[in-house]
């Protein structure tokens, strides 16, 4: 099964939607899976997290793309290509 499709945006605090769409994507409803009693300090890395993931999916196509740019120069075998194969495979995977 493939995702929602990209990008995404948090249109409040707690819920990502499909930019475009009226298509909720994620929610947590105000509530942390932490084990954190509520508080100022918990809403705000809701908040954070939220934001954080939006970041990271709407980037991950692109930085799978410089990944592979970046492996097609690096020809010796070594730890920077053993990186770069092991990152590209885990962001890869479904």
């Amino acid at each position: 099964m493939n995702h929602t499709k990209t990008p995404w945006a948090v249109y409040s605090e707690f819920n990502i939607r499909q930019v475009g769409t009226n298509r909720g994507v994620a929610s947590c409803g105000g509530y942390t899976i932490s084990g954190e009693a509520d508080s100022d300090k918990v809403f705000n890395e809701n908040i954070a997290n939220a934001r954080f993931i939006v970041r990271a999916v709407n980037n991950h196509d692109k930085l799978v793309a410089a990944l592979k740019s970046v492996l097609s120069i690096v020809d010796s075998p070594g730890k920077s290509r053993i990186k770069v194969v092991q990152a590209l495979k885990e962001a890869e995977e479904k």
